[in-house]
């Protein structure tokens, strides 16, 4: 951890500003993540509703993901975000609505939870470009690393938050703490004043198909792009579903309640922190081996989670596992970040974006059909060797992806 980088990048007021705003955002979606998971589990009592209240994002990232992508390379991302986030908040006063009216069911709640990822969608993206602007270049691995750091905080005390609150049965409040984060961003992102970027040459606008098409040709003819793109996928759409299956594995595997949802998931955000931790600096080089060692890590680790006899050993397992993919996602970005032409990031970062978020939903789904034909272990046993055969792939090819990768786009090589 470095602490004179984080200084130096918290001394900027509208980054601080920001990072400060995303903090209370990120508790309040972490609180009502845990809230929506435990009310499938209990309307249902099944995995395959967990995985498909987890799979129902996938088509609105799909389809808006890009979108917002192509916004944020085009528009201002303080209004696109401030759009966005009012219209969360709204949604969320009404999911309040209905369930303190004895409305919701599972289909309400998938229901909510597809619009609100359309919604997250949009403005996504826009967070992603805004973060390096308000860093600036010197700062960015440490402004992504940092913002990783935040998320795990978050995804620490926003379960510890929602376990007081469900214990109580207190869901609406829950979503109620939510909706009043997203303004807490809205209010920061129409305060801060980004930085007057040089002057760019011309661009035509083409219409929304063929921006999109330009973004997958770029990470298609861009070989450390690509690699990070395949890995990252195998890790997110092999292993990562373990974070949305979490209620079954409680009810299921472990036959415990809500607290033992509380610890588990507070074992994960230990782990995330302390691989948010590790992975505070302001290097590039030298990530593409800690992707790829990472990866190795994480796949043991899941294997060794689903099989743990004991609940409490299995918790020590899973927060090892969540160092590991922190130390994935956060090097993994910030070598694409590195390596992206400026003018293109919105729109190749939208594609990470979908892959990060949707890539877990899908395996969800995957999973949870496959767990109700033979199990939660044995379907994510072969989640975690996919993962360890994806890592000794890369492992062979790392030398191959480095230069374009840990160098600036000026510098890529062909």
């Amino acid at each position: 951890m470095n602490i004179r980088a984080i200084a130096a990048l918290l001394s900027q007021r509208d980054y601080a500003l920001y990072a400060a705003a995303n903090a209370v955002s990120l508790t309040g979606t972490w609180i009502h993540r845990i809230a929506i998971g435990w009310l499938a589990w209990e309307y249902t009592h099944s995995p395959l509703w967990v995985g498909i209240l987890a799979a129902s994002g996938v088509i609105p990232i799909l389809i808006v993901g890009p979108i917002g992508g192509v916004l944020a390379d085009q528009l201002d991302q303080r209004k696109q975000i401030a759009v966005s986030q009012s219209l969360a908040f709204v949604l969320m006063m009404v999911l309040f609505v209905f369930y303190e009216q004895a409305w919701l069911n599972i289909w309400w709640l998938v229901a909510f939870r597809i619009t609100l990822t359309a919604l997250v969608s949009l403005s996504q993206p826009a967070r992603l470009v805004l973060v390096p602007s308000l860093a600036g270049p010197e700062n960015m691995a440490t402004a992504i690393s940092f913002g990783a750091l935040v998320f795990n905080l978050a995804r620490f005390l926003g379960p510890a938050a929602a376990g007081v609150l469900l214990v109580g049965g207190d869901f609406g409040i829950a979503f109620l703490v939510n909706g009043f984060s997203y303004l807490a961003l809205v209010l920061a992102v129409l305060k801060v004043r980004l930085p007057e970027a040089p002057e760019a040459s011309p661009r035509k606008r083409r219409g929304l198909l063929p921006e999109i098409g330009d973004s997958i040709a770029y990470i298609r003819g861009h070989n450390g792009i690509l690699a990070m793109f395949l890995l990252f996928g195998v890790v997110v759409i092999a292993g990562r579903p373990i974070a949305e299956m979490i209620p079954a594995f409680v009810g299921a595997v472990f036959s415990r309640g809500v607290d033992g949802l509380a610890i588990l998931t507070s074992a994960m955000a230990a782990g995330s922190i302390a691989g948010g931790l590790v992975s505070t600096h302001n290097r590039i080089k030298g990530l593409t081996r800690t992707v790829v060692l990472s990866t190795l890590g994480y796949g043991v680790c899941i294997v060794l989670f689903v099989w743990m006899p004991v609940f409490w050993m299995a918790v020590g397992v899973l927060s090892l596992a969540s160092v590991f993919t922190v130390m994935i996602g956060v090097s993994a970005q910030t070598l694409v970040q590195t390596a992206v032409e400026p003018a293109l990031r919105g729109r190749v970062m939208s594609l990470w974006f979908i892959l990060s978020r949707g890539g877990p939903s899908l395996g969800a789904l995957v999973v949870g059909l496959a767990s109700e034909a033979a199990g939660l272990r044995l379907a994510f046993s072969v989640g975690g060797l996919l993962c360890i055969a994806a890592g000794m792939y890369a492992w062979k090819q790392r030398h191959a992806a480095a230069p374009s990768l840990e160098h600036g786009p000026a510098e890529k090589q062909a």
